[in-house]
């Protein structure tokens, strides 16, 4: 359920990051590089603005929010959606990186990379959920985020 709640408010991240996203493939298609640059920077800037308070809010929050929704016998709970927390940030960059990549067709030279994270997301998944529980399927998840932002970041223009 923690996943799912995070999973909600990283859609927000994508609500924002495609249209801004159109918006400047048809700058750079008409030609305005410049143009294209700034709405790309924009959205980077939304990315983070939205991305950072809210994680902040969820990691200090994570007791209380479990507590509020499901009661207090879901506390240990917490500690997943504080992890998951922390990292929706990243997860709002990685939208934008990959509305980024559809937009400007390179999806296939993405592949790989993509292929990859997912592969070490199950081998950390299978080593970390049978140690961890739902620590460790939190923690194999913000692993893959930072490494999805890392493995994707040739793709970005330069901001």
């Amino acid at each position: 359920m923690a996943v799912r709640g995070v999973e909600a408010v990283g859609s927000l991240g994508s609500a924002r990051s495609a249209p801004a996203l159109v918006l400047r493939g048809r700058r750079r298609a008409a030609g305005d590089r410049e143009g294209a640059q700034r709405v790309f920077s924009a959205a980077c800037r939304a990315a983070y603005l939205i991305g950072l308070p809210t994680a902040a809010g969820i990691v200090a929050l994570h007791t209380q929010l479990v507590t509020a929704v499901f009661g207090p016998s879901y506390r240990a709970a917490g500690i997943p959606l504080a992890i998951l927390g922390a990292q929706i940030w990243l997860d709002f960059i990685n939208a934008l990186q990959g509305t980024l990549i559809v937009a400007a067709e390179t999806v296939r030279a993405a592949m790989p990379r993509a292929v990859a994270a997912m592969g070490l997301l199950i081998v950390l998944d299978i080593a970390l959920v049978v140690a961890f529980r739902s620590v460790g399927a939190a923690v194999a998840l913000a692993v893959l985020q930072v490494v999805n932002v890392a493995v994707l970041r040739p793709f970005n223009p330069p901001s």
